[in-house]
């Protein structure tokens, strides 16, 4: 399924477990109760979708294009998303307990409440990110840009983190 074009498909309930769906494009599918686990999903396209209703265990998103998809309340932990674009997703409510986040674009993204204990942000860029409420213990964040993010009732940080511009 390497490089396949699922835009606009309608994939109900589709087993994808195991797969490898590297640069797949997904725009404007319907994933609703797909069961994408252990899915390498790889530099794949999953821009605008609502994920809320997927099965994502063990899921590699490396370099996934992720623009304003809607992963509110999704138990994420230890998922690999270094290098995706998340510019304007919906993470709130999500656990994402030991995430890589390496180099990803959070930018303006929704991380209110959002579990990120031990998360590995190093390079994120979390420019407008809104972590209002969100735990932070043991997370690393080295070289992370903060710029504008919203960063009230933060769990979890001893000090301000060190703001790139």
């Amino acid at each position: 399924m390497y490089g396949t074009n699922f835009s606009e498909a309608r994939l109900f309930k589709a087993d994808f477990a195991h797969s490898n769906c590297q640069k797949a494009n997904f725009i404007e599918a319907d994933l609703t109760g797909t069961n994408l686990r252990h899915s390498n999903l790889a530099s794949a396209n999953l821009s605008n979708l609502d994920l809320t209703h997927t099965v994502l265990r063990g899921v590699n998103f490396l370099g996934c294009k992720m623009r304003n998809v809607n992963l509110e309340g999704h138990p994420l932990s230890g998922i690999m998303f270094a290098g995706a674009d998340l510019t304007g997703a919906n993470l709130s409510n999500a656990n994402l307990i030991e995430a890589n986040l390496a180099s990803t674009d959070l930018t303006k993204t929704n991380l209110s409440n959002t579990l990120l204990m031990r998360a590995f942000l190093e390079e994120a860029n979390l420019t407008n990110a809104n972590l209002t409420g969100a735990d932070l213990t043991d997370t690393r964040m080295p070289g992370a840009c903060l710029e504008g993010a919203i960063m009230d009732n933060v769990i979890g940080q001893d000090q301000e983190p060190e703001i790139v511009m």
